[in-house]
């Protein structure tokens, strides 16, 4: 169930290039939600009216861990909060990923600041007992290996520059690896969950995708983050409450 919370920011760090890491004390929030579901973080300025959606990339039973980029006047805003510091937040918002009861082996696929929220689905993936294989694709610095690797799955990692791992974007990396797991799950920019689609369909393994879109209300009022419905009636369907997960023959997604 849906609410508003306000809450106490306990840590606020650069964990990359202008990527930050944002623990918040947020127990409401924090003890209903689901592996790729996200909050709406109010920023409470008059000159930021909208609030930004954010995805969940940890919760236990008292605090959310929010890992976000900042790149425009609301998060480089929310980069500058300090400890103590109070934050309003809506959440938990949209459907996550769905994890089927005879699951045994999947392969998380993560692109950029799309990573955060597939390290939450794997720790629900691993108390399942479901092996898991993660893949991970950058420009040039990565994030979140170490996290990844403290669950005790090292992920394979693919960065255009050719600075670390493979030199190649990720789906090269799973081609060449020839990886077939029983379900893809993957986040990311919407050319990477397009190339992976058409990898999954091609080997016969189904893969969900959370949907990256502009969101200015987070609960489908706004129909801003409308997209594609692949089967056509309706023509469209809203990220935030549809979504953001889907199975990606269910979307229209563009290489």
């Amino acid at each position: 169930m849906k609410r508003v919370e306000s809450g106490a920011v306990l840590t606020n760090s650069e964990i990359a290039k202008n990527i930050y890491a944002m623990t918040i004390r947020l127990p409401l929030i924090a003890q209903a939600c689901k592996p790729g579901q996200f909050v709406m973080v109010y920023l409470d300025r008059s000159e930021m009216m909208l609030p930004r959606p954010i995805s969940i990339a940890d919760a236990d039973d008292e605090t959310l861990t929010l890992i976000y980029q900042a790149v425009g006047q609301g998060t480089e805003y929310l980069s500058r909060l300090r400890p103590n510091d109070a934050l309003r937040t809506l959440g938990p918002l949209g459907n996550g990923f769905t994890i089927p009861d005879e699951l045994t082996h999947a392969t998380l696929v993560g692109g950029g600041i799309g990573t955060p929220p597939l390290y939450f689905l794997a720790q629900e993936l691993l108390e399942r007992g479901v092996q898991v294989s993660v893949y991970l694709g950058f420009r040039d610095e990565s994030i979140m290996r170490e996290d990844f690797a403290s669950l005790g799955i090292p992920p394979l990692i693919a960065t255009d520059s050719g600075a670390y791992g493979f030199h190649g974007n990720v789906v090269a990396l799973l081609r060449e690896t020839k990886d077939a797991p029983e379900l893809f799950y993957a986040c990311g920019p919407t050319s990477m969950l397009y190339h992976l689609a058409q990898y999954a369909k091609a080997i016969g393994v189904p893969c969900q995708v959370s949907v990256e879109e502009r969101m200015a209300c987070g609960v489908g009022a706004c129909l801003g983050c409308a997209v594609e419905n692949a089967a056509r009636d309706p023509k469209y369907i809203k990220v935030c409450c549809d979504g953001p997960v889907f199975y990606s023959d269910q979307v229209v997604l563009h290489g």
